[in-house]
């Protein structure tokens, strides 16, 4: 469990079954060996490129085009979350586990990551597009779109590497779900909600410090879906003094969110509601109507279920009423109200 991921990934190669996926001489894999990948992240790092995140130079050089397709190799980052080599780590680690199904929920899990996969690498065509081949967008929108999408991708990265890591039955049940759990691109289209958001990070140490922050949630929030929420909730606990440093609204409102939904998790309701009401004070300042609409709504009913205050519960019910109104009304958050009525 301790073997870095890259020396990893070297020794899946040369375990391969099939002679064609094996290094074809010691010279190849002495020059895969000699690479430090810890040192190319920390000059991506200080030139201020981010994991996976386009930046403004290349979207600009994107704008500009060239003779062929601008937008050819707009997807390639997502070749470094799941390719060959990964999935034969997680079929490996799954075969591993000695859980019965196994096999089927590996299956299942991959067919999931493949889907996903192939919607991130159509949001960022799109998103490149837009600006390279339609010229409907700004550079600095097309930079926030690839930057949301990354920021997918890398829940996504984080849950398939959790289940490339001895994973324990319970993470090899829950894995297809908690892949189809990872949030949805489909917000990364939404222009308004987008340039209200945070300012791009510009300073390479903060940019830096982002990066590190958001794959740290990234690795919790993971840890939450494979039903590892102890470990889930300590990890947030943690971030959040963290996220509130660095000052970055949309990392504050991920660590609390994440935290108030594991202490649900963990039956501790009364510490749940007290995270979850600071979880939809902070939303309100960022006017993320949705989180401060759910918030409410999974206060209401805890206090009035879970913890059997029905007449504290009755004074609530206007008030998720009116942030679920405020949100749009929406039939998903329509319905956990009405859930927390009945």
């Amino acid at each position: 469990a301790r073997v870095p991921m890259h020396l990893r990934k070297l020794l899946l190669r040369g375990l391969a079954g099939a002679p064609a996926d094996r290094y074809p001489d010691m010279d190849a894999l002495l020059a895969d060996l000699a690479r430090d990948p810890a040192a190319r992240r920390r000059r991506v790092l200080a030139i201020g490129a981010g994991v996976l995140v386009l930046g403004g130079v290349a979207a600009a050089v994107l704008a500009r085009g060239s003779g062929g397709d601008p937008c050819a190799a707009a997807d390639a980052p997502l070749d470094r979350v799941w390719n060959p080599y990964a999935e034969l780590g997680m079929r490996v680690a799954f075969a591993a586990s000695g859980v019965p199904n196994q096999a089927a929920a590996f299956d299942h899990a991959t067919a999931a990551i493949g889907d996903r996969v192939g919607e991130l690498r159509a949001a960022r065509r799109e998103a490149c597009v837009a600006t390279a081949v339609r010229h409907e967008q700004s550079a600095d929108l097309l930079d926030r779109r690839m930057a949301c999408i990354d920021d997918v991708a890398g829940q996504l990265s984080s849950a398939i590497g959790l289940l490339s890591e001895h994973p324990n039955a319970d993470a090899v049940t829950r894995a297809p779900d908690a892949v189809r759990s990872v949030r949805s691109v489909a917000p990364c289209a939404d222009r308004q909600s987008l340039l209200s958001g945070d300012p791009q990070p510009t300073s390479p140490p903060l940019i830096a410090a982002v990066a590190a922050l958001r794959g740290q949630l990234d690795r919790a929030e993971a840890l939450d879906d494979l039903g590892e929420i102890a470990n889930a909730e300590t990890s947030f606990a943690a971030l959040i003094p963290q996220a509130d440093r660095l000052g970055v609204g949309s990392l504050r409102l991920r660590a609390r969110y994440g935290d108030a939904n594991a202490l649900e998790g963990l039956a501790k309701y009364s510490l749940a509601v007290d995270r979850f009401r600071e979880t939809a004070e902070l939303a309100a300042t960022l006017h993320d109507d949705e989180i401060v609409a759910q918030s409410w709504n999974i206060v209401y009913v805890l206090v009035g279920f879970q913890l059997g205050k029905l007449d504290e519960a009755k004074a609530l019910e206007p008030v998720a009423a009116a942030a679920v109104a405020r949100a749009g009304g929406t039939p998903a958050l329509t319905g956990q109200l009405e859930g927390a009525r009945g």
